[in-house]
């Protein structure tokens, strides 16, 4: 509504530095809020319209400020009705989970897994939610990256070698399609072992293979 208002953009208002210092605001201010926010909780994607939202919010702002020059009784309507939408889509999240709810899988996970299992995340990054809901020190194993054309022999090797020592894998799954559109991990894993047990929860699927005891053992 400030970037709107007639004082700033008469004649004798240096607009141009006002433009700078928004633009400025604008480029630093997501970065070291998300950057501030990070050390506190960890933030595994950086594709969130956290970038954009100061040019959004600048964008409504000027929006409702020239509906106002025409009518204030409009324009209070039109923020009333932004606010309400943001109050009623808030409320949602509440009470329906729209969000990968690694909280429940973490917590089904962390309560079964036994010594010697290992925890493959696919994708790789969604093991910093994982940590974050565990607070415990969890054994790892990254999965081969396939979509840039690795071969099934090659997955075969690439699992063969990163599960030599292991014999249960708790495969939590999120988006696995950027990372593995063939879904050549679960093939493996579904050859190579036996699924006991699988879980949907939203946006986040758990299975727990027991995998099967090398050959000449």
């Amino acid at each position: 509504i400030w970037l709107g208002s007639e004082a700033v953009r008469s004649p004798g208002h240096r607009w141009h530095l006002v433009v700078i210092a928004w633009l400025l605001l604008w480029l630093t201010f997501p970065v070291v809020a998300l950057f501030g926010i990070s050390l506190r909780v960890p933030l595994f994607t950086d594709r969130y319209l956290i970038w954009i939202a100061p040019a959004l919010w600048l964008l409504t702002g000027l929006g409702i400020a020239v509906v106002a020059r025409y009518s204030r009784w409009v324009a209070l309507g039109v923020l009333g009705s932004i606010l309400a939408l943001h109050v009623q889509s808030t409320a949602y999240q509440v009470h329906v989970p729209i969000k990968s709810d690694f909280r429940r899988a973490v917590a089904l996970v962390e309560s079964r897994r036994r010594p010697g299992d290992v925890v493959m995340p696919i994708m790789p990054y969604i093991r910093y939610s994982y940590a974050y809901y565990a607070r415990r020190e969890v054994p790892w194993v990254e999965p081969p990256y396939t979509n840039a054309g690795m071969t099934p022999e090659r997955v075969d090797a690439e699992m063969r070698a990163r599960l030599a020592n292991h014999r249960g894998v708790w495969l939590v799954s999120s988006e696995e399609e950027a990372w593995d559109r063939r879904r050549l991990v679960r093939a493996w894993l579904a050859e190579h072992g036996e699924l006991l047990e699988r879980k949907e929860f939203v946006r986040v699927e758990v299975l727990y293979y027991r995998l099967n005891a090398p050959e000449g053992r």
